[in-house]
């Protein structure tokens, strides 16, 4: 009995730390602040949905942006070990570097290894930060909005966020887009809002109306041509669509 139980035990804690040392291919795809020696920049590892049978990860494309928005090329050259092992490519300006880079087995949104440089080696890391996603302030380089009144945000490793009433267009820095279109509740008809003040004019409603309305200017600072876009997208708009187009507007600026 105490050998059965013994060899149970054994099977138990043996294979965990081997099925999570394997990794799936799909579990690279990603973008990861990336610190190589001190160096940040973010790496994309993005799927190009390129239909191809070279290899299983020959679908993968991969690109670099430092912290001030300059993009590299990457270039995956093979991924091994249980696909917990990639080497991969940079080419940054008059060098390309190679990146020994291994998934960790615990977490599979980390990444480290070593970098070569001159002869030399040097250590890197990579945190997962988005499966690809809108991204954060951190990574924007510019925000503004276009003449049909959707904000356009632009961040450093290439991607575009457009967002339009209904919506909003993701495109990748590979050049594919995506759309997220939200179902719209249309308000129910048996509770109807209640009245606006008697005296729009000096209601505290139209100065809420106008601080939004001043919060979206200082966000978009001397870009006078996306504040004229913006105030000509709610010029049929009662005062209360005005206060939720700003808000949304603003949340939209500020990420």
């Amino acid at each position: 009995m105490r050998i059965v139980t013994l060899s149970a035990l054994l099977t138990v804690f043996s294979l965990p730390n081997r099925v999570l040392s394997d990794a799936k291919v799909s579990e690279w795809i990603g973008q990861y602040k990336m610190n190589h020696d001190g160096i940040e920049g973010t790496l994309s590892i993005l799927d190009s949905k390129q239909d191809c049978a070279s290899s299983p990860w020959c679908n993968l494309v991969l690109k670099y942006a430092d912290r001030d928005g300059k993009s590299s090329e990457g270039k995956i050259e093979r991924i091994d070990q249980n696909f917990q092992h990639m080497v991969f490519f940079i080419n940054f300006l008059n060098n390309t570097q190679r990146f020994d880079a291994y998934l960790f087995s615990w977490d599979k949104t980390k990444m480290a290894g070593t970098t070569y440089w001159e002869g030399r080696s040097y250590g890197f890391f990579g945190n997962k930060v988005s499966d690809i996603d809108v991204g954060g302030s951190n990574d924007l380089l510019s925000r503004t909005v276009l003449n049909n009144g959707a904000v356009e945000l632009r961040y450093r490793d290439g991607r575009i966020v457009r967002k339009f009433k209904g919506g909003y267009d993701i495109v990748l820095p590979n050049g594919q887009s995506r759309r997220i279109s939200y179902v719209q509740v249309q308000p129910s008809e048996l509770t109807p809002p209640p009245d606006l003040p008697a005296e729009p004019g000096l209601s505290w409603l139209d100065g809420y109306n106008a601080g939004l309305l001043g919060v979206i200017q200082d966000l978009l600072g001397k870009d006078t041509v996306a504040i004229h876009n913006y105030m000509s997208s709610e010029e049929k708009m009662t005062t209360p669509r005005k206060i939720n187009s700003r808000r949304e507007c603003i949340g939209w600026l500020m990420r």
